[in-house]
């Protein structure tokens, strides 16, 4: 890091700090506050440098946000950020998906694959209150199938008070209902 602050550059990555900034400042910031090894760094004076440069950043100034704001900022948004499909990944650029969390909220968001990379995903929906939206979601940790316009694996939640809170499981009751098994028993009904 030493060698490649040497050139003037304020940032790892040129003139404007990135998320690789971020992601290593830490582990200087670890040694730093380590008294044994602290005087490690002494001899890097650009990686110092860069160091006092990141962590001016501070930690910013947390607001809070409220639903019904939060709702019209989104709304207001005149343009998304640019994502697209890659090739190669399995899925087409339009395809409608099914995106879900693998660990917990597994409810699916469920429109047309408009961005997609080997580390996410992005699908496009319609809501009522926020407009147009794009829901991002990490590869690693979500699923993604391709559905059908009524895929009955894919239920939206119930409207009112209980909104979010239903899941479909598959091998659930109302999956085996579905498929025409008892209620119970995993048996197909006659």
């Amino acid at each position: 890091m030493e060698q490649r602050l040497a050139d003037g550059r304020a940032f790892l990555g040129g003139g404007t700090a990135s998320i690789a900034d971020f992601s290593v400042a830490h582990c200087v910031w670890f040694v730093k506050s380590a008294p044994p090894v602290a005087g490690i760094l002494d001899a890097y004076p650009n990686l110092l440098a860069w160091h006092a440069r990141v962590l001016a950043f501070g930690h910013g100034r947390p607001e809070a946000l409220g639903e019904d704001e939060a709702l019209t900022i989104a709304a207001g948004a005149k343009a998304h950020a640019p994502v697209s499909v890659m090739p190669g990944l399995g899925f087409e650029a339009g395809e409608r998906v099914a995106v879900s969390a693998v660990d917990y909220g597994r409810d699916p968001v469920v429109g047309p694959l408009v961005g997609l990379t080997r580390e996410t995903v992005t699908v496009e929906r319609r809501d009522d209150r926020a407009g147009q939206v794009r829901v991002h979601f990490p590869r690693l940790a979500s699923r993604s199938r391709r559905t059908r316009r009524h895929d009955p694996a894919v239920r939206r939640p119930h409207r009112g008070h209980h909104r979010g809170r239903f899941r479909f499981r598959p091998g659930g009751l109302a999956h085996r209902r579905a498929r025409g098994h008892e209620a119970g028993d995993g048996r197909r009904a006659g």
